[in-house]
């Protein structure tokens, strides 16, 4: 199928300026894979990607770029509300956030040297995680399944 001069123009665009909504797998991973390794020095199980709690982190923080909100209840809910928005079914949960990080691992370091951010990756209850990124925001939810 030829490429009109629109059909050109929106896949410049796209190229351009791609859908914010979502970020590259692999930082996802590599969050992932670096909150374990954390977990991993302190004898901790590993925690494993759930992709309700993923949507949940996106969406915050989709929601903390557009509105250029910074806080765990910007929106007007608790992490956990958020969760339960997406059908997940949580018996402990926790989040921790940030903004201006440039990589995985300066946001990571960035956690583990904060004690409240540290207790809650190093949280023995948690086997669940979900993790966003939009712009400058970084989200993970933290749980633990019903």
């Amino acid at each position: 199928m030829p490429l009109t001069r629109r059909r050109c123009l929106l896949a410049c665009l796209l190229v351009l300026f791609p859908a914010s909504s979502a970020f590259s797998a692999d930082v996802r991973d590599e969050v992932r894979d670096l909150i374990n390794k954390e977990r991993a020095k302190h004898k901790l199980k590993p925690v494993t990607l759930d992709s309700k709690l993923t949507g949940a982190a996106q969406d915050y923080a989709l929601y903390m770029a557009k509105h250029k909100k910074f806080s765990h209840n910007a929106d007007g809910r608790s992490p956990g509300q958020r969760m339960s928005a997406k059908k997940y079914k949580w018996s402990a949960c926790g989040e921790i956030i940030a903004k201006g990080f440039p990589n995985a691992a300066s946001v990571v370091k960035g956690w583990m040297n904060s004690s409240g951010h540290r207790a809650i990756i190093l949280g023995k209850n948690y086997k669940e995680i979900g993790v966003g990124k939009s712009g400058a925001y970084w989200v993970v939810d933290f749980a633990k399944p019903r």
